[in-house]
């Protein structure tokens, strides 16, 4: 996945990966995966929550990394990133 992304759709995923992982440890849990899911509209159960996460979880590890990030097709939450991007540079 990551070889078909521009550098510069790499470095926004990047920046909305760092957002979304809102302890800054450089991965997501289940349940900041949930928070992004329920700002899209969504209402995942915790089972479901579990599943995605062991679908990209390569190495076993519970979390979300960037590179397991990008195989979840990142481009369907680009409309949260934009908002999110710009709550963080312009906070109200």
């Amino acid at each position: 996945m990551a070889d078909q992304l521009t550098e510069e759709q790499i470095a926004e995923f990047k920046e909305a990966f760092s957002l979304f992982g809102k302890d800054g440890d450089g991965t997501i849990t289940t349940e900041e995966l949930g928070t992004v899911m329920r700002s899209l509209g969504q209402n995942p159960t915790e089972a479901e929550l579990q599943n995605r996460t062991n679908g990209v979880d390569a190495d076993g590890n519970g979390t979300i990394d960037f590179p397991e990030f990008l195989t979840m097709r990142p481009g369907r939450f680009l409309g949260v990133y934009i908002t999110m991007i710009s709550e963080h540079q312009h906070p109200t």
